[in-house]
């Protein structure tokens, strides 16, 4: 019962970005007013949310100015509310962990460890109840946790001891827990507690990385989704020295997403404040605008990382992600060209009397509506509706549509049959466009070939175009069977 409640309290808990904002529904007013504007488009729906956007910044201005719009104000209470349902929480899971329940015993370590909104971290507690849920149960991610605490001495938990630490890996590795076999590869490979042997380094990295390819590859046709960039605290100060004085953040460092961001967040520069002035011109219109909210909502990022659309967005500037408000600023846009589907033909609609920059937007605009198409992403999974937006901006020349249909052709997504020849064609041409997927494919088809030496050389040129973790993976498998074959 306690253990129920307590994770019925974690469950309502809001999220750290609530917290840090201490404001929701900034952008949605849910009012008559907003009835009246359901797309939240045209001048009227603009001046609301700008409306909305003032409330927040002038706190001091009478609510009733507003009741009208029903914008929520800031609470100052939400912080306070948080930290009594977190600590009541962290009270009902000890209460059931004493009482012998195991599952209440790993969430209340993990809770110490990696606190709820409002709470503190308290190592001291995340350890014992980690070690005693180790013992009980043999659980390999309470070993890994174990080891890493006694590894760092977390807080002053415990002494630091590298040699339980070791074992405590060893146990956790073995059991299959993916962040101790990194651990453990690391010690190997450096001599932390052991003799430097890097044969063995490079069988439990091989089993964590076997591990993530496994996950990264269950998901949609093409992968799933590749998480945001690490973010480098010291990126934001331009660096060890500041902006200018620092590698990072000086030459052509200084073009870096992250170093532009810092420097718009020092001059006051906020993410919503972006998005409202793209949303104020795509309400006018511009496709431009809208194509590019269609990109951020579709990312949950403003800056795209390097190697296309599959590489992902940067760490710094990231948003929520929205496919529903994506795919409607997409078809905006897409259908000034293409204003009717027909996915047996596919061309049959399109008005080629469009101005060459709204054919443009249009065209990367088809693609992303293929791709949610093509991976279930905001609407029910459909290879055929995928594959004409694909063909649709392909015929334009588009690079990302023509590796998509390349994926289509290999992995045999219409048919159940895979048509090799048909995939290489298309990867050819999105290759040389040097995109970095595409360059990853067809080294893969190579790989599969058992062509080991053209797979590097296409795995290497593509991690040089920007490949952020496929390429990686199958370079380092074509290293490791090297080393093993030299040692």
């Amino acid at each position: 019962e306690q253990y129920r409640k307590a994770l019925d309290l974690l469950a309502t808990l809001p999220s750290a970005r609530t917290l840090q904002k201490v404001a929701a529904d900034s952008n949605r007013p849910k009012s008559l007013l907003a009835s009246l504007f359901p797309n939240h488009e045209g001048p009227i729906a603009t001046a609301i949310r700008i409306l909305a956007r003032i409330e927040q910044e002038l706190s001091f201005l009478p609510i009733r100015v507003f009741k009208s719009f029903n914008f929520r104000r800031p609470n100052p209470n939400v912080r306070e509310k948080a930290s009594t349902q977190a600590t009541l929480a962290l009270s009902l899971l000890e209460e059931a962990s004493e009482k012998g329940h195991l599952e209440a015993l790993y969430t209340l370590g993990m809770s110490s460890l990696f606190p709820p909104p409002g709470a503190s971290l308290n190592a001291t507690k995340a350890y014992h109840a980690f070690e005693q849920h180790a013992g009980l149960t043999g659980n390999a991610t309470s070993q890994s946790i174990v080891a890493f605490i006694h590894s760092t001495g977390l807080q002053g938990s415990v002494p630091v001891d590298q040699a339980k630490a070791l074992l405590w890996y060893t146990f956790a590795a073995l059991g299959g827990d993916q962040h101790a076999e990194m651990a453990l590869g690391y010690r190997y490979f450096l001599g932390i507690g052991v003799s430097e042997d890097c044969l063995r380094a490079l069988e439990w990295y091989e089993n964590a990385a076997e591990k993530s390819m496994a996950y990264f590859q269950s998901g949609p046709p093409g992968g799933r989704t590749l998480p945001p960039t690490p973010l480098k605290l010291t990126d934001l100060a331009g660096g060890v020295f500041g902006y200018g004085a620092s590698a990072a953040s000086s030459g052509i460092m200084a073009n870096r997403p992250v170093i532009k961001a810092a420097q718009a967040l020092k001059t006051g520069e906020r993410w919503e404040e972006v998005i409202e002035y793209w949303r104020f011109h795509a309400d006018r219109g511009d496709m431009e605008a809208a194509y590019r909210l269609g990109k951020i909502y579709y990312h949950g990022g403003m800056y795209n990382v390097q190697g296309g659309i599959s590489a992902g967005v940067e760490g710094v500037a990231t948003v929520p992600k929205d496919f529903t408000q994506s795919r409607m600023y997409f078809l905006k846009v897409a259908r000034q060209v293409w204003p009717r589907d027909n996915p047996a033909k596919p061309s049959l609609s399109k008005i080629e009397d469009v101005e060459q920059p709204d054919r443009y937007f249009a065209t990367l605009s088809a693609h992303f509506l293929g791709r949610m198409h093509l991976r279930g992403e905001g609407v029910r999974q459909d290879v055929k509706v995928a594959k004409m937006w694909f063909e649709r901006a392909a015929k334009e020349g588009d690079k990302e549509s023509l590796n998509a249909l390349g994926i289509i052709f290999r992995d045999g997504l219409l048919d159940g049959k895979s048509k090799d020849d048909d995939a290489v064609v298309q990867f050819g041409r999105a290759a040389a466009q040097d995109l970095a997927e595409a360059i990853l494919n067809l080294g893969k088809l190579y790989y599969r070939k058992g062509n080991l030496v053209l797979a590097k050389q296409y795995f290497e040129n593509a991690i040089r175009h920007g490949s952020q973790f496929e390429a990686f993976y199958y370079a380092a498998t074509i290293h490791a069977h090297t080393a093993r074959s030299n040692p």
